[in-house]
């Protein structure tokens, strides 16, 4: 979804063509349009603007001569570098609107946005009239990073300064490096089991590398656990440096792989934290939380053999119970709570009569009530938003000008503001800069100023008073739990009361603490060098050494980014022979029609492949060792995996083998028995594809989503997958999947995942996700024990060269893309789609893949069934 951005001023739009090249292109600008804006509709604005000349569209390739003459000068925005409000015509200041696009329609002539996630009621709008244009501020500094980091390693003024004649291919001298043992009990704890030969070989190549070392993985070759099991190793190396903390630097192309990797590091029973979140996110999501989770439970089976609370936890706890409502006394109902929190925590150390003293007051207090304070709505919205300011540097690095402004625009509704306190938030508002602002400071002391001024004192004659009676009992409570301390030695066992107490109630404070001593920092390419990650690391963010996931998929321009940070060695994790590094569209679509094949062979081919192969070169001449190709998976059932090995990874000369035995693999769901391989056949005459660029298929949707209803509920504990190569399927899945209570609609009407159905619990008791749905591109180290494949193309096109052959298969001829979609499973894979598209003459060269499985589904470890079944 591109980013649209309404500005005050000039009544212009964007044509099509200007859409997707960044010409600007300007529509109307002889007057403002009017307001013929539609209500909100599941969040998205329907804005129409006023159109003068009949031949003109809001969409329209083509602009009217007249039109153009008599266009305005357009605003700062669209002329200037950092603009983020707009002069109108009298000098005014605006504040810009950010939107996605999420539709048009030519014949009303109206533009579909949906505002940026408010998480709040009260939806944002666009302004009455405005300019459309393309925000390409996170463009500008994407750019700029790449083009500081490749001068960086050209000029070698990188802390790595041979790395440039690397990336060439030139020769280097090599520098005598201390050999490293590559295994550890740590190491070998992270592996969680015997690693296999090549994985200990991937970690001495790792751990002594001059400079550079490359670790191919096929799919459930252990990887991610490879990764993890360097990690250890790489601290306890570094653990007799003066400063241990953010040493490490673990990153790939996108959040979603970050997280996934970062999720399963652990160095010194600390977890690796992720610097800097994506964009509309308002959570972290680098696995702590579930750290967290599973440091609880841990903790808690420690202190099973435990009966009671440490005398000395419950006194710190109940003292601070104390302390808070002596400074704010509560309504009676929740002095009711208070008191039997109190019994809880400490009745097993207090005296009988004490006890019942407590009982009696709380029945006492909980009968009484008092009438609601009636606070007005929107001065509750406005707190809301005052409480959401963004008060230091690092939170409001995240989203401290979302805040501002949404607090602004509560505040002017209720005309509480003098003009410093406007201006200050205006400031905060409008900042975009990376810079940490210098009026933090002065936002904490007016967030306490505007509160003062909305809750001021106005307590009624029988507003919460300090109850004396409980007054008097929490004090003979203290008195008696200090007695019993004093007798009592609690030790270890109060300590991880404590502990665990912190991490169940305070996980913020203990991601800050973390985040601190953690050994590994985790970030996107591009937020290795982004505002936080210089708040964590100060204004010289340099790494003794850069791990990169996933790296055959990374842009080799956002590569060059976090490469250039590297002190000491690089390691670059991935596999070309799956997804292969992102290009735009529009790159693509040019290099089918207008470079040379060896041009088009450098650009498609990653950085990662190039460096592989040159690496293993470079290894004949010097010797050094700087690639390995890990080679047993233990994902899938053995069928599986020689399948993906003969059909993806054998023709390349980097087939693998399987490490565990079919028998662990047995899934027991009905109707498929003891297959490992299905196909559901749903022919062309239960309906074909539908839609142009992206494609759907709402027949196979319908039917995958029972299915996977059906799966989750005869097995609870199984994960399932839901694949597909076009987002428009997955749309269609996601909207099919509500009448089984698989999905939900949210407010602003996307569709998501159902709670119940989102975690689940693997063999070991580790929480995991359950279920998704998505493109490949969202699979690519994920595994679930069963993935239903969606192959939706389905279509009677005559294909008999280049052009008709990709009009009726489509990405199914991409090979890399069908190897991550059929290696995500564990215990079963399920295609589903027209069998009738596997006859066509050439299909045997261009979807090979899909003829051997369908082939493979047909033998004694698969079935074949139709869509009736």
């Amino acid at each position: 979804m591109r980013t649209a951005t309404w500005a005050s001023g000039v009544s212009t739009t964007r044509s099509k063509k200007a859409a997707s090249s960044g010409v600007r292109a300007s529509l109307d600008g002889c007057g403002t349009p009017k307001d013929t804006r539609s209500p909100m509709v599941d969040g998205v604005s329907h804005w129409r603007p006023s159109i003068r000349s009949s031949r003109a569209s809001v969409f329209s390739k083509t602009m009217s001569p007249s039109i153009s003459k008599q266009r305005r000068v357009p605003p700062a925005e669209l002329s200037e570098a950092n603009g983020t409000s707009v002069d109108d015509e009298k000098g005014r200041r605006g504040r810009v609107f950010a939107g996605g696009c999420v539709g048009f329609n030519r014949n009303q002539g109206t533009i579909d946005l949906r505002p940026p996630p408010d998480g709040e009621e009260d939806g944002v709008q666009p302004p009455e009239s405005g300019v459309l244009f393309v925000s390409l501020s996170g463009d500008r500094r994407r750019m700029e990073r790449r083009e500081k980091a490749q001068s960086l390693i050209a000029s070698a003024e990188c802390p790595m300064p041979q790395l440039g004649l690397l990336i060439e291919g030139k020769a280097v001298r090599q520098r005598r490096c201390k050999q490293e043992k590559p295994l550890s009990s740590a190491a070998r704890k992270a592996f969680g089991g015997e690693p296999t030969v090549r994985q200990i070989e991937a970690l001495k190549v790792a751990l002594n590398t001059p400079d550079i070392a490359l670790i191919q993985g096929p799919p459930g070759t252990g990887k991610t656990r490879t990764i993890a099991a360097l990690q250890s190793r790489l601290a306890e190396i570094v653990a007799d440096t003066e400063r241990m903390a953010g040493r490490l630097l673990l990153t790939s192309y996108q959040h979603d792989a970050v997280e996934n990797v970062a999720s399963a590091t652990q160095v010194f029973g600390l977890p690796a934290i992720k610097v800097g979140r994506k964009r509309g996110q308002t959570e972290d999501a680098d696995g702590f939380e579930r750290w967290c989770q599973d440091s609880v439970e841990a903790v808690s089976a420690q202190l099973g053999h435990v009966q009671k609370t440490p005398v000395a936890t419950a006194l710190r706890q109940c003292r601070d119970l104390a302390v808070a409502y002596l400074k704010a006394p509560s309504r009676h109902e929740d002095l009711g709570a208070l008191l039997g929190n109190i019994r809880d925590l400490a009745g097993v150390h207090l005296p009988g009569s004490l006890v019942d003293r407590l009982l009696e007051l709380q029945q006492k207090v909980s009968h009484r009530g008092q009438e609601a304070d009636g606070t007005d709505p929107k001065v509750s919205l406005a707190l809301k938003a005052i409480r959401g300011l963004r008060v230091d540097a690092v939170s409001f690095g995240d989203d401290g000008s979302t805040q501002a402004q949404k607090a602004l625009r509560r505040l002017e509704e209720l005309g509480v503001l003098n003009d410093r306190q406007r201006d200050l938030l205006k400031q905060a508002a409008d900042w975009d800069q990376d810079q940490t602002p210098s009026f933090v400071d002065a936002l904490a002391t007016l967030q306490d100023e505007l509160i003062d001024a909305l809750l001021p004192d106005k307590r009624p004659a029988n507003a919460p008073v300090i109850n004396v009676d409980v007054e008097a009992v929490l004090g003979k409570v203290m008195n008696a739990l200090h007695e019993r301390v004093r007798s009592t030695r609690d030790g270890v066992d109060a300590v991880l009361f404590e502990y665990r107490d912190d991490l169940k109630n305070d996980s913020q404070g203990a991601r800050k603490a973390v985040k601190k001593y953690t050994v590994v920092l985790a970030a996107t390419c591009q937020q290795t060098v982004g505002h936080q990650m210089n708040l964590q690391k100060g204004d010289d963010v340099v790494f003794e050494t850069v791990v990169v996931d996933e790296a055959a998929r990374a842009n080799p321009l956002d590569l060059f980014v976090p490469l250039s940070l590297a002190e000491r060695r690089i390691i670059l994790v991935g596999d070309h022979r799956q997804l292969p590094h992102i290009l735009e569209h529009e790159i693509e679509r040019d290099l089918d029609r207008n470079v040379n094949e060896k041009t088009e062979d450098m650009l498609r081919k990653s950085l990662f492949e190039r460096l592989f192969t040159a690496m293993r070169k470079r290894e004949q001449d010097d010797g050094i060792k700087r690639t390995v190709t890990l080679d047993i998976q233990y994902r899938m059932h053995p069928v599986l995996g020689k399948f993906v090995s003969d059909t993806f990874y054998k023709p390349h000369g980097e087939d693998f083998q399987s490490g565990r035995a079919g028998g662990e693999f047995a899934h027991g769901i009905s109707k498929y028995e003891d297959a490992v391989a299905a196909w559901v056949d749903i022919p062309l005459g239960r309906g074909g594809e539908q839609g142009h660029q992206s494609k759907k298929r709402s027949v196979e949707a319908k039917w995958i989503a029972a299915e996977v209803g059906r799966i989750m509920d005869e097995h609870p504990d199984y994960s399932v997958g839901v694949i597909t190569f076009y987002s428009a399927q997955v749309d269609e899945l996601m909207k099919q999947m509500v009448d089984f209570g698989l999905t939900e609609r949210a407010e602003d009407g996307s569709l998501y995942v159902a709670e119940r159905w989102r975690k689940t619990r693997d063999q070991s008791g580790r929480l995991k996700e359950r279920f998704r749905v998505g493109t490949v591109d969202a699979f690519q180290g994920k595994e679930f024990d069963v993935v239903l494949l969606s192959m939706t193309r389905s279509n009677n096109v005559d294909a008999r060269d280049e052009k008709s052959f990709r009009r009726k298969y489509g990405h199914l001829m991409l090979a890399n893309r069908l190897c991550v979609a059929m290696s995500r499973q564990q215990r079963l894979l399920i295609v589903v789609g027209d069998s009738g598209m596997l006859k066509a003459d050439a299909a045997a060269t261009l979807i090979p893949g899909l003829i051997r499985f369908h082939e493979l589904c047909g033998g004694k470890h698969g079935v074949q069934l139709y869509s009736g079944n």
